[in-house]
């Protein structure tokens, strides 16, 4: 039997994908046969709007917040060496064998931990930012490679896009790097989505975009390409001033907000009743190295989506997603007008997606390859 502790400390005023991630892997761990016990580290607030799976023992782990306000601000100068290796040796004390550290590129400075009889295995969502703060603290001196070597010996690291993958190579050897897709959902979710499809109605098709309304996810070149044009709606949580802001200066586009933290649920309500999904993020955001988690859940969902040329490598070959250049408003503004002439044909193609979302975006194949990896 394998035990499984999962660790995320993450404190913010914007959660964005942490509590989705840590919980749904615990979760899923919990659930795969012949798994011994299951413990997760992350603040309470994790679970306001969250079920845990049977089977998961929560231990509340809280960070100090870095106090981020208007922007995402780095995680990795407030973490606390201290706290993590309390943890760790808790994991261990309760039978867990595999450590699961969910953000090694926001809370890299607190190891190495090395408690015996643990495999630590380090989650490196975003490979560019980590190698970009990482060589801000080094000043100039000291090689990245040493670093990683020093603070997570003999650890393996999964990444979850290829350019993830070639940014990771540079500083991690190819046998202590697996490649898995962001995981979304449960297979059950996955399937109930699929069984549900898309009906058309009567009320106008609105355009979505899901999470922060951030300048790198290309929110500006949006909303300027949708003025006068169809109706664009913002679903998640975003930093003070950012929605006020953006209404004043894009006031022709007939955009409507719905801020604040979003349950599973509600999202899949959303999701569900969009004409399409677009994700038009800018070449600062493929400096990270990192997945689209929102990408994922539209994926996920069995949803047409509009991408631009920076998530090029995270969607399916499929005519349900469609890839333009990522600062050209004109070309997605066409790609949008010719989605909503198209949406029944649109549709069926994304109800083939399903193979898709189940080999790459489920929790329970994330455990699985981590798994299969450390056995």
């Amino acid at each position: 039997m394998t035990g499984m502790a999962v660790f995320d400390d993450f404190n913010d005023t914007v959660l964005g994908h942490h509590p989705d991630f840590v919980v749904g892997l615990a979760s899923a761990a919990a659930a795969t046969p012949a798994a011994g016990p299951v413990r997760m580290y992350c603040p309470p607030s994790y679970l306001l709007h969250h079920r845990l799976g049977r089977g998961v023992t929560h231990v509340a782990t809280t960070g100090a917040s870095p106090g981020s306000s208007a922007v995402k601000l780095s995680y990795s100068g407030t973490v606390d060496p201290k706290r993590l290796a309390e943890a760790c040796l808790d994991a261990r004390d309760h039978g867990a064998t595999v450590f699961l550290n969910c953000y090694f590129d926001e809370n890299y400075p607190a190891w190495p931990v090395s408690e015996a009889g643990l495999t630590y295995v380090h989650s490196l969502h975003r490979p560019g930012y980590f190698e970009a703060d990482v060589r801000r603290r080094l000043g100039g001196g000291g090689r990245l490679v040493d670093v990683v070597g020093g603070q997570a010996p003999d650890a393996l690291f999964v990444v979850n896009t290829p350019v993830g993958e070639r940014q990771a190579r540079r500083f991690v050897a190819p046998d202590r790097l697996l490649r898995v897709g962001w995981p979304t959902a449960t297979r059950a979710e996955v399937a109930a989505s699929f069984r549900r499809g898309w009906t058309p109605t009567d009320e106008e098709p609105y355009v979505l975009s899901i999470g922060s309304a951030r300048s790198d996810k290309g929110i500006g070149v949006l909303l300027t390409a949708l003025e006068n044009g169809p109706q664009l709606r913002v679903l998640g949580q975003q930093y003070d001033g950012v929605e006020e802001r953006l209404r004043s200066d894009h006031p022709h586009a007939r955009v409507g907000f719905e801020s604040g933290w979003i349950s599973r649920t509600r999202l899949a309500e959303v999701i569900g009743g969009a004409a399409v999904i677009v994700f038009p993020y800018q070449q600062e955001f493929a400096g990270y190295g990192g997945a689209s988690g929102a990408l994922a859940q539209a994926i996920s969902a069995g949803k047409p989506v509009i991408v631009s040329e920076v998530l090029a490598e995270q969607i399916p070959d499929s005519p349900a997603c469609q890839v333009v250049p990522a600062a050209d408003g004109r070309a997605l503004r066409r790609a949008i007008d010719d989605a909503l002439r198209h949406l029944p044909e649109l549709h069926e193609a994304a109800a083939g997606l399903r193979a898709y979302a189940e080999e790459h975006h489920t929790y329970e194949g994330y455990v699985r390859h981590v798994l299969d990896r450390c056995a």
